[in-house]
This record gives C-alpha cells, structure tokens and sequence, in this order.
C-alpha cells in the first residue's frame, strides 16, 4: 500500500490486473499460450519529474529500489 489518501484507485486497478493476468494463464494454458505481464513501479516520466527535483521526494521515491534510480519508460517499453 501507498501512504497518504487517494491511492485506493490505482490500487484496485493494480490488484484487478494482477489476476487478470493469473486468470488468463489459467485459461489459455492448455491451449499452450503463456500470459506475462508488466508491473513496473515507479516510472520516471515528464509527469513527475519537477516533483522529483525536491532531493526529499527523490529520495522516497527511490528508497526501496535496489537500484537507487527510478525506471525510465525506455526500461519498460520493450515489454
């Protein structure tokens, strides 16, 4: 879970595609179709990055990243 409110949403969302995911395996194994999915964290995007000048964010942010760095959507895109 996040801290602070408003995050029940996309916590929902994360969660329902999660099982999607598990559930469309579950269906089209059989048929030899393997399912796999993208859940990225954090992403460093235009979106957040004047938010990720403060060097306190930065640091919240890339606290439980092995890396220390957030992703790039150069990162994910392959995908």
């Amino acid at each position: 879970g996040f801290r602070d409110r408003g995050y029940s949403a996309f916590c929902a969302a994360k969660g329902g595609l999660a099982v999607l995911l598990k559930q469309h395996a579950t269906e089209l194994a059989p048929n030899g179709i393997t399912v796999n999915g993208v859940a990225p964290g954090a992403v460093r995007t235009h979106k957040n990055d004047k938010a990720l000048e403060d060097a306190a964010t930065f640091q919240r942010a890339t606290a439980d990243v092995p890396l220390g760095r957030l992703a790039t959507p150069a990162d994910v895109a392959g995908a």
